[in-house]
């Protein structure tokens, strides 16, 4: 376990998930093309709206990790889609199990998501894990779904589903 802090994004992050991003375990882990430039992360990460919010995970002032949560739109809000990434020197420190759980707690506690869901390639066991571990199901499996070094590789599809929030109140139980 490695000392880490979480928080919101600000100005500045950018240049540490170009970083992030060019990592080659995370270049290999996920559905990123190398050489991220920084150019329009800082915006990506402090101007979401409403329906989306990022955790950063801090290491000593720098953004090391990070997961994003996207609820859809129209008819389907109760959606929520995942996208998680953490530096190749900081993964299995426990920043993934912390972000992922920020990360449903806002789902489940603040948005009131009843659906997430997320892609994951089919040999990123570690990812897989962490998913399973939180709930996640795998739903299908898109073959040569993604471009990967000249190859292609799968990806499944992993979702976790949860009840539609209870009610509270003096009249929650008089209407129903």
């Amino acid at each position: 376990m490695s000392d880490f802090t979480l928080r919101p994004p600000k100005i500045g992050d950018g240049a540490d998930v170009a970083a992030l991003f060019n990592q080659p375990r995370v270049t290999a882990g996920t559905l990123q093309i190398p050489f991220a430039s920084e150019d329009g992360l800082d915006d990506w990460l402090t101007k979401s709206n409403i329906n989306t919010r990022f955790v950063i995970a801090d290491v000593d002032g720098r953004a090391v990790g990070f997961i994003r949560l996207n609820r859809q739109g129209g008819r389907m809000s109760h959606i929520g889609e995942l996208f998680i990434s953490v530096h190749d020197d900081h993964q299995g420190k426990g920043i993934g199990q912390a972000l992922m759980k920020a990360a449903i707690d806002i789902a489940d506690n603040w948005m009131g998501l009843v659906r997430l869901q997320l892609e994951v390639l089919v040999d990123n066991v570690d990812a897989i894990r962490l998913y399973e571990t939180h709930g996640f199901k795998r739903e299908g499996r898109a073959r040569a779904g993604t471009l990967r070094d000249g190859e292609l590789v799968d990806h499944y599809y992993m979702a976790r589903l949860v009840p539609a929030p209870a009610r509270r109140g003096e009249d929650a139980e008089e209407n129903p």
